[in-house]
């Protein structure tokens, strides 16, 4: 076998992305980690926890996945969207293993909010590969695409008026 370095070749450019992070609702990761609710004795900002956010920022993640890999096969947008105390309470994809609810306080736009914070872009995470059989499949299914959809949508479009009418402008 020959290797042979070529020290005059222009190297290949590396998409940042690669280098982005992810943020799982598996177990205390977020709920317990990241969101503590803006009403929280722990110093946050607008419901993130303040230390996090700052520490987020200052390394400059170029994207912020969210929300995580097996847990997206479940999830559905629109039950993270209006006044948070609105929102239903699901059980979630990990719910057999770590007995937690889900109750979407943190949906897109909050999670948009934070990519702000932080100044990274969003990575909506959407996957029905291992569910495809499951009860909650054909609601997944049929949500998955419309999970792009509303956030990518012009302005005054059906389904942007089913994100936009629901909280602050995202």
């Amino acid at each position: 076998m020959k290797l042979t370095v070529d020290f005059h070749a222009v190297p290949a450019k590396i998409n940042p992305a690669i280098y982005g992070h992810f943020s799982e609702m598996l177990g205390g990761v977020f709920y317990d980690g990241l969101w503590v609710g803006p009403e929280s004795d722990v110093p946050n900002i607008r419901g993130f926890r303040k230390e996090l956010v700052e520490r987020l920022r200052a390394i400059h993640p170029p994207v912020l996945r969210w929300p995580g890999g097996c847990f997206a096969e479940t999830y559905d947008w629109r039950d993270g969207i209006g006044p948070r105390e609105k929102r239903p309470t699901r059980i979630n994809w990990w719910y057999r293993w770590d007995g937690r609810t889900e109750p979407n306080q943190v949906g897109t736009h909050e999670f948009i909010d934070l990519c702000r914070m932080v100044g990274a872009e969003p990575y909506f995470a959407a996957t029905g590969s291992s569910t495809a059989t499951s009860p909650a499949a054909p609601r997944f299914l049929t949500s998955a695409p419309e999970t792009v959809r509303p956030i990518r949508s012009a302005s005054g479009s059906g389904v942007s008026a089913t994100r936009t009418g629901a909280t602050a402008d995202v």
